[in-house]
């Protein structure tokens, strides 16, 4: 009988899943670890690897990738099941070989007759697999800092796009910096990274940490006229998740050869992410989270001394509406319970969500709702369309506290400005 590896963390899936193709004659091991899959396809002779994407460690994608171009595993047949299911995230599997894609929730009574129909039936045979350990990522390079942790949060940009027009809330895309004592680490680089320019040419310091969430070219516009940038004594840290196939070097050589832009004098340092937790500094720990939208995107929480801020711009809240195998929401959910503070997508008001589902960004009162549940103190509503007039804003955060009212919940929530600084 052929043997299929199938690799999610999510415990009910998982289970799930290996227990639906063992009914339907399948030799099938369960690997809820990411790390622990090459090893595991050393080992043994597979025929077929399913793979969830959003996982711990490493992504399922990029795990495709590993297997798809290996001369020792390339003809393994991969088949991606995620409830991660954008369009891009279909045609990125095709890409990299894989075999089908799956959408979760899968039917129970089809699944394993589908696997059979991309991998072959219980029948078939396959040949011996093998590859290598991947490399250990490097963390971003730590810092020294002194006395007591203290934050304080800034947002210097927050809007999809940028605005033509004068706003309220602001007209940049998204960058908000953290500031620790003396040291700042700034999270995205989009127009809002400006802001720094006045602040950090007067700074000792010329080293400079930018954390990406991805390379989308809202998050990373500012470094093409980011002064410290153009500074040869300046070295900036960029630490950021690969795109399956193509590196950080590349995927930041993208950004910085726009055309009519000068390439900046800064020396760059890279440092690969995965979704693991980073000692910045003594007393700061980042946790990096693969988040729900399409491409390999990132949020991050930055913990100090019983703190949490939780930063999330570009992700996918489903609501009430989700299912227990769409389990984005619930592990989203457990990773900013009890946070001081979450800055997350607030892309749609809640009628435009409903058209626009599956795009990758939330609804806000879908954050809003997980916020109060997951016991968060504040919550700034994040990344909003760029179309939206300051009077559709105001009714966000006008229907926003109506919900937190109704919920008699504690939870203070705004809508993000520029400018904007929150102690924590």
């Amino acid at each position: 009988m052929p043997s299929v590896l199938v690799v999610d963390d999510d415990e009910l899936t998982g289970s799930l899943s290996s227990d639906l193709l063992r009914e339907g004659g399948f030799d099938v091991d369960l690997v809820s670890d990411s790390l622990q899959v090459i090893d595991t396809l050393r080992k043994k002779k597979y025929e077929g690897v399913v793979l969830d994407i959003l996982m711990p460690g490493i992504d399922g994608l990029t795990l495709c990738h590993k297997i798809k171009t290996d001369p020792a595993t390339k003809h393994i047949k991969v088949v991606m099941v995620s409830g991660k299911s954008f369009e891009s995230e279909k045609q990125k599997a095709k890409e990299l070989g894989a075999a089908g894609f799956i959408i979760k929730p899968y039917d129970v009574n089809t699944f394993a007759k589908t696997i059979a129909g991309i991998i072959g039936s219980p029948a078939s045979s396959a040949g011996q697999s093998a590859v290598q350990s991947p490399a250990a990522s490097p963390a971003p390079a730590p810092a020294t800092s002194l006395g007591p942790a203290v934050l304080k949060v800034k947002i210097l940009g927050s809007r999809a796009k940028n605005i033509p027009t004068p706003s309220r809330y602001g007209t940049h895309t998204p960058a908000i910096l953290v500031s620790h004592q003396n040291h700042a680490l700034i999270f995205d680089a989009g127009s809002g990274l400006n802001f720094l320019n006045e602040e950090f040419k007067n700074r000792a310091a010329r080293e400079i940490r930018v954390f990406l969430t991805h390379f989308h070219h809202n998050h990373v516009e500012g470094l093409l006229s980011f002064s410290s940038a153009q500074t040869p004594d300046t070295l900036i840290h960029i630490a950021a998740a690969p795109e399956p196939g193509k590196g950080i070097p590349v995927l930041l050589e993208e950004v910085l050869k726009a055309p009519g832009k000068p390439l900046p004098k800064a020396r760059f340092e890279l440092h690969e992410l995965r979704e693991r937790s980073y000692k910045v500094l003594p007393n700061l720990i980042i946790h990096a989270f693969h988040a729900n939208h399409p491409g390999t995107s990132l949020g991050f929480s930055i913990e100090s001394e019983g703190r949490k801020v939780v930063y999330s711009p570009d992700a996918e809240i489903y609501g009430p509406e989700v299912t227990a195998f769409q389990d984005y929401d619930e592990k989203f959910s457990g990773l900013c319970r009890n946070a001081d503070l979450l800055i997350h997508d607030a892309h749609f008001t809640q009628e435009d969500y409903e058209k626009n589902k599956t795009l990758g960004h939330s609804g806000f009162l879908n954050i809003v709702d997980l916020a109060i549940k997951a016991n968060v103190k504040r919550l700034i509503l994040f990344h909003q369309d760029s179309l939206y007039a300051d009077s559709v804003l105001d009714r966000m955060a006008s229907d926003a506290q109506n919900l937190i009212s109704q919920k008699s919940s504690p939870l203070v929530c705004e809508v993000a400005k520029e400018g904007m600084e929150i102690p924590v």
